[in-house]
């Protein structure tokens, strides 16, 4: 599980970067001439976030119910 957090980690970084040239691309780009979807980014890395989020709980809660067994 924590190598697949931190492939997502490294997707959503990944995307961070992506995100900021498309905006600096989209910034520059003539009206006629077609632009980034900057928002496809954010919601990429919203979706990352989102996944990598409910993967650290459920590791978490799984850690806790290890150790109360125990």
């Amino acid at each position: 599980m924590r190598r697949i957090i931190e492939q997502l980690k490294q997707q959503r970084e990944k995307a961070k970067d992506t995100f900021i040239e498309n905006s600096f691309i989209k910034r520059n780009c003539n009206i006629d001439a077609p632009c980034p979807d900057t928002d496809a980014d954010l919601d990429t890395i919203a979706e990352l976030n989102q996944a990598i989020s409910i993967l650290e709980n459920a590791t978490m809660a799984k850690e806790q119910n290890q150790n109360k067994d125990e």
